[in-house]
């Protein structure tokens, strides 16, 4: 049975969802076209609640959200909206609400077990790499090993004219009489089917979403943009029972299953 556990809803689009499996904490990061300093909110999933809304982490300066572990939010920091060159790292406290460390030296490159790991340019433009916990202190290492701790399952986008489109797009048609166009995101994850899809009609572009059992039947169908004005990114991704869904570019909903 798929049930709503909570809804956020932003005054401007959803730019970056972030999530910590292991603490069950999402934080949203949101923008708007006018205005490069972001919003953010965070929820505590275990408690179905949010913990705050649409605040400025930092006044007058301009943050991309990068990643969450132990309590904490990592953001990097840009001199303006048109140099997308990270300056900085800003370690902000999500529990406490606010800044616990900030480096403007430093880059972030992935996040590990302990915290993240950052680097900085020494002489000679040499790469020094450094393990970096939520107090801040450095421990330089030698590489960087590739992990994965997210364990996030994001959907396979097919685009108009490849093959998996057509079978899909075919699938859609005799299930819902839509004809999907341009692109669909598709995801088999924990026993159900997740489909994304855009169609037309009488000249409105909708963007659809459904859940199916392996079987075809139908558990929940959503509407979840009338107002489509370009096609991009997945509106939808699944990690552990956790469902997240973004309706109207500035809706959250998380939905357990």
């Amino acid at each position: 049975m798929i049930s709503l556990l909570v809804k956020y809803k932003s005054p401007h689009k959803i730019w970056k969802i972030l999530y910590d499996t292991q603490n069950t904490l999402v934080v949203i990061e949101s923008r708007d076209d006018q205005i490069y300093e972001p919003l953010f909110a965070a929820i505590e999933l275990n408690k179905n609640k949010i913990l705050w809304e649409n605040k400025i982490i930092k006044q007058n300066t301009l943050l991309n959200s990068l990643e969450i572990r132990h309590g904490y939010l990592f953001s990097s920091t840009f001199q303006n909206h048109q140099i997308s060159f990270p300056k900085g790292i800003i370690a902000y406290d999500i529990f406490k609400e606010k800044i616990i460390w900030e480096n403007p030296l430093i880059i972030f490159e992935k996040s590990h077990s302990k915290g993240i790991i950052a680097s900085k340019l020494e002489k000679e433009n040499e790469k020094i790499f450094f393990e970096i916990d939520k107090n801040g202190v450095e421990n330089q290492i030698d590489s960087i090993e590739i992990t994965t701790f997210d364990n996030i399952q994001h959907p396979s986008s097919y685009y108009q004219g490849e093959t998996y489109f057509d079978t899909v797009q075919m699938f859609i048609f005799k299930r819902f009489h839509h004809q999907a166009i341009s692109q669909i995101d598709y995801l088999e994850s924990n026993n159900l089917l997740f489909i994304n899809y855009i169609h037309q009609k009488n000249e409105i572009i909708s963007k659809e979403f459904v859940i199916l059992s392996k079987e075809g039947k139908i558990i929940a169908q959503y509407n979840i943009d009338n107002h489509i004005k370009g096609f991009g990114s997945p509106s939808f991704f699944v990690s552990q029972n956790y469902l997240f869904l973004i309706q109207n570019s500035s809706e959250l909903s998380v939905f357990n299953l």
